[in-house]
Order: structure tokens, then C-alpha cells, then sequence
């Protein structure tokens, strides 16, 4: 145990929020904003205005924010108060408040909640080769090729280069980025809605931060140019979002990619290969929610399930008569803050914490909170110590709240430490609880939970329950990777590997569920270890993409420019895989479900045993795009009764001379079977069962069709039978 001498003591318990705008908020205000809110609100009542966490959620002289109205009058009154309405769905809306009218905006009767926006991280050659695509694209018992013609695309992410090769067609001549939204951008014309004004604009505004998107859309949908790597949905087109990464602004990205499908009258699946570790973990996050109201027929939302698995990043106390006693550790002593979360299972039950200022150096407990109970301390409170001449300043900004959405009592802690500093001087996190468990998680590996070596009485964090938001939305689909490649070759012959990592297993980064209302995470896994795709040019040619350059698999020569092609890791490389495939599957049936999609997957995944599925870390299995094709096509996935090469006089398929009908001709009548017509895109057109028939010739009519060539199953007792015909 450690010493418990106990030096100076701060502790303010602040009644209201700090100065905004030239006047106090009172409790009514903070008691309706989230506690993100409030903190930025104090940065910014604060001037601290060089805050990284400010920086990223104002935009301008606004506030990013999403809110909830009580009312139908809200949104007339958000109007009144200057603010703009961006995205809505039902009670629900992305906001930009003017700063000056947060306070009073919050305030409102008609106004129920506003949370300030908050950032997200951006969490194929052997990759196709172990989901089963190679049959998709060669059409293997199928009516056609699958390659997502006639599938938008979308993907919202960073670093994106327009330019490349790989978002053209294999023979680089058709371009098939068709627009983007960059809202990077900080000049007013962000959107780029032909080729010309998109190759102009060459790559996103922050393409010398990262080469993520351009990674991701390539492994999605891109055409692979003179390599292997093709992308899955390679002759779909795409819709990219160049997105600040807060997530009010990434469901505007969303909403921008639908709204445009919906006008072109397409299907459409959205890449998300991003998320967040904070928040409820039941699928109450506001970004949740609205993107859970956002999908439908054809409308399939994709998201990567994180990176933690392997990361200490959540504890837990399951029982009223323990105590949870664990340090708050960085993962990274360059970051001057960290963020923790705290949560009560059950609604309404609150929980107690105590916090203390550790020494790791003198073994000695500097400061400490004592304990204090959720439903009795002041919803904003913090915790100071200070050195000895004052110079050294650790701070934990406490938020508290009984939460909206869920009716759980939450803390929310902002750890702020001296530049400079290291781990020598740590938090320590006390939990106790009488009548709910209470779940902890550190945002994105930042903050840890360790024992820092001393064993009981101190817990060390876990990689469970690590999913993040938005992957634990209820109609998303959630993906999580294995390995399909463990050495990868670079382009100068050296190679790379990541321990802990076999062929075929799960990844040891792939975040894993359950959710904690208890729903079963992940949906579906992919390939998500070494995957090879696109580069970004721009990125690689600045100082910072300078490290990136041993993960190059090669160099492409494409209009007189030279183009990079590399390794990324993690489920954001996983979830553009399970993208593409579903486009494959929309081309296939334009009005797919995520309902229906997750059934496919219960049917046709490749699930390794002796594992149960579905299950916390595999979902339903590995993703076989070409079994869920021949599942959606409603052809049998087992092909031991399928005869592509029955006999002729078996059966016989002729036109009839009059428009959009044919003649199905038996040798021998069956007692029964049924009848399938596709047109050439793998639409679904015309199915009639018939039983115990009158003659050997059966007529089919289509009615007025189009002129060309159609696909016709039948199916029978004794196997299958394809044919096409021209009509």
C-alpha cells in the first residue's frame, strides 16, 4: 500500500461554469449541457483558447454541437437565436450555436440537451483472396459479375488524394470519384462535383496530415491501376467526405453522402473507419442515435470496431462490497490531458468516487478528494494540486451528469498535466458503489488503468468491452479484422511484423463487445492486418508521411507522376472490406436492410470452430462476400445439388417471339419448381413457385421489359439449373 502523508489540498467545487460571454451561468444552464460541454466552456470563459480540445470544436465564432429539443418550438428558436440547423433526424439535430448564445440557447424551456462536438480518431491482393471475392467478380454460378456497378460508395475520412490511380477504372481511364465535400477546406467552395474541378483540387486540404482515406476508399472501391491491390467494389462510384474528424461533422458527411444517393436513386453504403472510446457503450451516444435513424432499404452504414483490444483502456466493479482502486496512467507523456469516463450500469443508481495525486517517486498520497457520491456533489467540480513553488500544475476538471439518453449517472474526467512531466506523478481513481456496477474507459488508449506493479489491491485495465462510438450503434454494422498477411515485403525488400498475430485469428488490436445493454459486437470481421492499398502522394512527399515510407509495397508511374502503394493496419482497414463486399451485395439487391445484412452474415459467414457464434470477438465469423451473393440471389450456398452443366434435354429454355416472354420446357416434368429471373445488374424480377404442372411446357411472361439478356434459375428437388436467354 502506498504511504498516505497527505500534503496541501485544493479542492473547488465550482457552483456555476466559468464566465461566457460577459455573464455567470447559472445551474439550469450546465445542468442541460454534457459534461464536454462545460469543460470547453471554462477554456474558453478562460481564454485558453491554444486548447486542443477548444480548438476542435469551434468553428469560427460558433460552437459545433449537437442538440435535443423538447419541443417542436426548439427548432424556431434555435432559428431566432442565430444558430444553424445542419443535420436533423427526429428530436435530434448537428447545430452551430454562436458562441455568444450558448448559455441562453441551453436555457430554453423548449431546448432538452447540447453537447458540444468531440473528436474521433481514425482508427487487396490475400485480403480478397481469404473472403471468397475472386467468384463474385467472375460471376461462378451467379446470374452476372458482381463488382458494385450501380453502388455509391461513400466514405467520410482524412487525407485523401484525388489524384491517385487507384480511383480509376483498372485501365486508369474512367475516373469514378463522381464528388466531395472537403470540409477541411477553410475557403468556401469545399465541394468538387466534376472530374476536372476534382483533379484540380488534387487531394483534401489536410492531406499532409495522414494517407487514411486514401487507404481506405482504395481497399473499399478502388480499380488497383497495375497492381494487385484492387479494392472490392471496384467498379462502383464513389462519394468521398474530406471530415474534420468531430463527429457532429462526420454525421453531416453521412447525411451529405444519402441525401445525394437518394437523389440519383441508388443504393448506397457509407465507410466509417473511425470512432471514439467515450461514452455510454450502449448505443446512446448522440452520433448513435442519428446515425441509427439514418439507415434503411439500401442506406448501410459501416464502421471500424477500434483498436484496444490489447490496450488497458477499461475496468470495472461489479460488486458493492469491493472497491475500485486503480492509477490513471498516459499512454504517451507528449499529451498533456487525458479523458476518462465512469458510468453506472443501472439508471438512476449513483456511485461514489475519491481521487488522489500520487508520487510514484516518494510512495506518498500528495492530495486528495475524499469521497464524494454522484447525486450530491456539485455537477462541475476540480481538483488542483500545485508544486511546491507553484510552477508544476496537475488538474482533474470532474463533470458529472444523470445522462439524457439513458438515465445513467456518468463522471466525466479531464486530467490535465505540466508539460514536460512524465508518469512520476499519477492519479489515483478510488470507485465504490451500493446497488449498480460501474464501468470505466480511457479514450483511445491515452489514459490507461494500471497497478503500476504493486498488485492487489490495485486493478489493471483490460481490453474488454472496448467497442467504440459509433460502432455501437444498433443499425450499423460493426466490423472487426483478422489476419490474412503477417510479414509484409516493402518495396526495398525489408519486412515488418506485428507481434502477437497468427494467420487466420483475430487480430490482436480488434476491439471486441459486447455492448453493455448487451448486444453482440462485432457484426462481422475482415481482413484488417498488413492490408495493401493506396497512398496518398501528397502526404508521402511532405516531412510527415517520411516514417510511413517503409510500409511502401510499391511505386505506380501514372500521368507523369509517381504514385505510392502501402501496408495500413487496424479494423479501419477491415471495415472498407465488409464496405465493398456489401456493395456487392447491393448491385445485387438494391434494397438491402442492415437487418438483412446481418442475417446474410448469420448464414454465410465462415465461422471456425469450436467457437459459438455470434460471439463478442468474431461477431458472426469471417465474411465470405461470395456465399452472402449466392444467399441474396437465393441460390443454394451449398453447391453439391447445383448443375450449371445439366444436360439439354433436361430441360429447355426458349423465347416465345412475343415481348418478355419464354418457354420453360421439361423432358420429364419434376412435381414441383420454382423460377428465378435477374436482369444484367442482379436485380431480382420475377419468382413463381409451381407445383404439380399441367404439361411440360410452362410459359413465363415479364411483362413490358427492357430488350437484352436476362438470367433464369430454376430450382427443383433434384438440383439447380442456370440459363441465359435474350428477350
Amino acid at each position: 500500500m502506498v504511504n498516505m502523508k497527505k500534503k496541501s489540498i485544493l479542492l473547488s467545487l465550482l457552483l456555476a461554469i466559468f464566465v461566457v460571454g460577459g455573464m455567470f451561468a447559472q445551474e439550469p444552464t450546465y445542468s442541460k449541457m454534457s459534461p464536454y460541454t462545460r469543460i470547453l466552456l471554462d477554456k474558453l470563459a478562460k481564454k485558453d483558447t491554444a486548447n486542443s480540445l477548444l480548438r476542435s470544436s469551434i468553428s469560427g465564432d460558433y460552437l459545433s454541437a449537437f442538440v435535443k429539443v423538447a419541443t417542436d418550438e426548439g427548432w424556431a428558436s434555435l432559428d431566432s437565436a442565430g444558430c444553424r440547423i445542419r443535420t436533423r433526424t427526429g428530436d435530434i439535430a448537428t447545430v452551430l450555436i454562436p458562441l455568444s448564445a450558448v448559455e441562453s440557447v441551453s436555457e430554453l424551456g423548449c431546448i432538452q440537451y447540447v453537447s458540444a462536438s468531440q473528436p474521433m480518431r481514425a482508427s487487396m491482393d490475400s485480403a480478397r483472396y481469404y473472403s471468397d471475392v475472386a467468384d463474385a467478380y467472375a460471376g461462378t454460378k451467379l446470374p452476372q459479375p458482381y463488382t458494385g456497378k450501380g453502388v455509391i460508395v461513400g466514405v467520410v475520412d482524412s487525407g485523401f488524394d484525388f489524384t491517385h490511380p487507384n480511383f480509376y477504372d483498372k485501365e486508369g481511364k474512367a475516373y469514378r470519384i463522381k464528388q466531395v465535400w472537403d470540409q477541411t477546406s477553410p475557403y468556401s467552395k469545399a465541394e468538387y462535383r466534376t472530374e476536372e474541378e476534382l483533379l484540380d483540387a488534387a487531394c483534401s486540404f489536410d492531406s499532409d496530415v495522414n494517407t487514411h482515406g486514401t487507404h481506405v476508399a482504395g481497399i473499399a472501391a478502388g480499380g488497383g491501376f497495375d497492381t494487385p491491390y484492387q479494392g472490392v467494389a471496384n467498379e462502383s462510384d464513389m462519394i468521398l467526405v474530406a471530415t474534420t474528424m468531430q463527429n457532429s461533422d462526420i454525421v453531416d458527411g453521412v447525411d451529405y453522402i444519402f441525401r445525394e444517393s437518394e437523389k440519383q436513386g441508388r443504393p448506397c453504403v457509407v465507410n466509417l473507419s473511425l470512432g471514439d472510446g467515450i461514452g455510454g457503450h450502449d448505443g446512446t451516444n448522440f452520433m448513435d442515435i442519428m446515425l441509427d435513424r439514418m439507415v434503411g432499404p439500401g442506406k448501410i452504414i459501416t464502421v471500424a470496431m477500434g483498436n484496444s483490444r490489447d490496450m488497458p483502456v477499461y475496468t470495472e466493479l461489479m460488486s458493492p462490497s469491493d472497491t475500485l482502486r486503480t492509477f490513471v496512467g498516459r499512454s504517451n507523456t507528449d499529451i498533456s490531458y487525458g479523458l476518462v469516463d465512469i458510468w453506472a450500469d443501472e439508471p438512476g443508481e449513483p456511485f461514489s468516487v475519491c481521487l488522489d495525486l500520487y508520487d510514484s517517486e516518494s510512495d506518498e498520497i500528495l492530495n486528495t478528494t475524499g469521497f464524494f457520491a454522484l447525486d450530491t456533489m456539485p455537477k462541475s467540480s476540480v481538483f488542483t494540486s500545485e508544486s511546491v513553488d507553484g510552477t508544476l500544475v496537475y488538474e482533474a476538471r470532474m463533470e458529472s451528469e444523470l445522462y439524457v439518453f439513458n438515465g445513467r449517472y456518468r463522471l466525466f474526467i479531464q486530467f490535465n498535466y505540466p508539460e514536460g512531466t512524465k508518469n512520476e506523478k499519477i492519479f489515483l481513481l478510488h470507485v465504490a458503489t451500493n446497488n449498480t456496477p460501474v464501468r470505466a474507459w480511457g479514450n483511445n488508449g491515452e489514459s490507461l488503468f494500471t497497478d503500476l506493479g504493486k498488485g492487489d489491491p490495485y486493478t489493471i485495465g483490460t481490453g474488454d468491452f472496448t467497442i467504440g462510438s459509433p460502432a455501437s450503434a444498433k443499425n450499423v454494422i460493426a466490423v472487426g479484422a483478422y489476419a490474412t498477411r503477417i510479414c509484409p515485403v516493402n518495396v526495398d525488400g525489408g519486412t515488418s511484423y506485428w507481434p502477437g498475430n497468427s494467420l487466420g485469428e483475430l487480430t490482436s488490436f480488434s476491439s471486441v463487445g459486447p455492448t453493455v445493454d448487451n448486444r453482440m459486437k462485432p457484426d462481422i470481421t475482415a481482413p484488417g492486418l498488413w492490408v495493401a492499398s493506396s497512398y496518398n502522394s501528397f502526404y508521402l512527399e511532405g516531412e510527415t508521411g517520411e516514417g510511413d515510407k517503409v510500409y511502401q509495397a510499391r511505386y505506380s508511374t501514372f500521368n507523369g507522376h509517381r504514385y505510392p502503394w502501402g501496408y495500413m493496419s487496424g479494423t479501419p482497414m477491415a471495415c472498407p472490406f465488409v464496405t465493398g463486399s456489401i456493395a456487392l451485395w447491393l448491385q445485387a439487391n438494391p434494397t438491402l436492410s442492415p437487418d438483412d445484412i446481418k442475417d446474410v452474415f448469420s448464414r454465410t459467414s465462415v465461422q471456425d470452430k469450436p467457437l459459438s457464434y455470434p460471439n463478442k470477438q468474431w461477431g458472426w465469423g469471417k465474411i465470405d462476400v461470395y456465399k452472402g451473393l449466392l444467399d441474396i440471389l437465393g441460390i443454394p450456398t451449398s453447391t453439391e445439388n447445383v448443375f450449371e452443366e445439366a444436360p439439354q434435354e433436361a430441360v429447355s429454355i426458349y423465347a416465345s417471339g412475343t415481348k418478355g416472354s419464354f418457354h420453360v420446357r421439361w423432358a420429364e416434368v419434376p412435381s414441383s419448381f420454382s423460377i428465378h429471373v435477374y436482369d444484367a445488374s442482379g436485380r431480382h424480377l420475377y419468382e413463381k413457385k409451381v407445383g404439380l404442372p399441367a404439361s411440360v411446357d410452362y410459359a413465363v411472361s415479364l411483362g413490358n421489359v427492357q430488350p437484352g439478356v436476362y438470367f433464369i434459375r430454376i430450382d427443383t428437388a433434384e438440383g439447380t439449373v442456370e440459363r441465359k436467354i435474350r428477350l
